[in-house]
């Protein structure tokens, strides 16, 4: 079978071409970050890193992965890209999922295009999918299930590919997945805390006096390598020692998660798309903050606090100058990412309802072995429940 596919009903012949590795993109990488548009977490810096430690490195013989970047092509322009990488299922089938799920927690995650070829390029993509899941050899590309979490309800290109998918007969299945939390920023501090409520722009205006006190407090800003090492060592202490005193891991405790955020903060900094932020209290480090930048959009990804001295609300004084160094900088959005908890509401964030997409194709057994998937699944989410019951009583 030849592994491109040649779209000919087109005012422009397009081709669709599955690449097994970023070596054979290497040379459109800046391309590829142009179809990225503004999202840190599709730019080839961040994918390429994951793939690294979540796909080469973590391979084994029940879990192997391969790289799957459909590249679309109009005559000799790279005007799209699929991010995905396949995983053996039980029973000889195969997932395809999108690059920088699982542990990272990418969020918005898309098929990366520019607006006005969308619809041709998810066109392209579904016609392919579609023409190797009739193809039961996974030399060939044949799949069972295409699975794409950490994407936006909103998502034009996500929408398009489940009304392909089912058009060309695939079953499609869409599950709500937690929220992201967006703030708008206005122009000024003042016109921000105007829009909090009484009682909380009180507790702010206190916490922003401790702040500002310079004999006691010093704030870090760390945009470029010079200083990664110590402000890393900073946000991963911090981190685990707050989480362990929960009684939990810590993000930090898996080495794949430690060692990619390590490079990928080596790559992204040095062009402005990452920077770590720690606050010192009597000399000591406080709080600390990771967060990711795109267009005008800065995104929270990572904080850590000290357990140890929760009097002096770390949590919130790291916020504060967070958001108020995001204003002085002509950022209009804070973006708190994924999960519901109470305290972004009361920073004006908004929800973005997200989702998980699920295709599986018309096939007996891809149907048959997604059946099981969903029987399995929720006979484990079951024990899980009853344990955890069991532990509360």
């Amino acid at each position: 079978m030849d592994e491109n596919l040649v779209l000919k009903d087109v005012e422009q012949p397009m081709r669709v071409t599955p690449l097994l590795t970023f070596d054979a993109l290497r040379a459109y990488s800046n391309r590829w970050n142009e179809l990225a548009g503004e999202s840190p977490f599709s730019r080839w810096e961040w994918l390429e890193t994951w793939w690294k430690h979540y796909g080469e490195a973590a391979q084994t013989p029940r879990a192997k992965r391969q790289l799957l970047l459909l590249a679309v092509w109009s005559n000799d322009q790279l005007i799209g890209i699929a991010p995905w990488y396949t995983q053996r299922l039980f029973g000889d089938g195969r997932a395809i999922y999108a690059l920088g799920t699982g542990e990272v927690c990418s969020e918005y995650l898309s098929i990366l295009s520019e607006s006005h070829s969308r619809e041709l390029v998810v066109r392209a993509i579904a016609e392919w999918l579609t023409e190797r899941s009739l193809d039961r050899n996974p030399e060939h590309g044949g799949w069972d299930t295409l699975e794409i979490e950490g994407t936006c309800a909103a998502d034009e290109a996500i929408d398009l590919l489940a009304t392909n998918m089912a058009d060309f007969g695939h079953s499609v299945y869409v599950q709500p997945a937690m929220s992201c939390w967006q703030a708008q920023l206005p122009e000024s501090w003042d016109a921000y805390l105007a829009q909090l409520s009484k009682s909380h722009r009180k507790n702010v205006r206190r916490i922003e006096r401790i702040g500002e006190n310079g004999d006691r407090v010093r704030v870090h800003h760390v945009s470029d390598t010079a200083e990664l090492d110590r402000a890393f060592e900073i946000l991963v202490d911090l981190h685990q020692r707050r989480w362990i005193s929960l009684g939990q891991r810590g993000c930090f405790s898996s080495t794949p998660f430690l060692n990619f955020h390590y490079e990928v903060l080596r790559r992204l900094m040095p062009e402005g798309r990452a920077v770590l932020s720690w606050i010192e209290l009597d000399g000591l480090p406080l709080a600390a903050e990771y967060q990711l930048v795109g267009g005008s959009t800065v995104y929270a990804y990572q904080s850590g606090i000290d357990p140890d001295r929760l009097d002096s609300e770390p949590g919130r004084l790291v916020l504060i100058e967070a958001i108020r160094r995001c204003i002085a900088n002509g950022y209009r959005t804070y973006d708190f990412l994924r999960g519901d908890e109470p305290y972004k509401a009361h920073w004006r964030a908004e929800p973005r309802k997200m989702i998980k997409l699920q295709v599986v194709p018309p096939n007996r057994s891809a149907q048959l072995r997604y059946g099981m998937n969903v029987v399995t699944g929720g006979i484990k989410n079951l024990i899980k429940t009853s344990l955890e019951l069991a532990h509360l009583r």
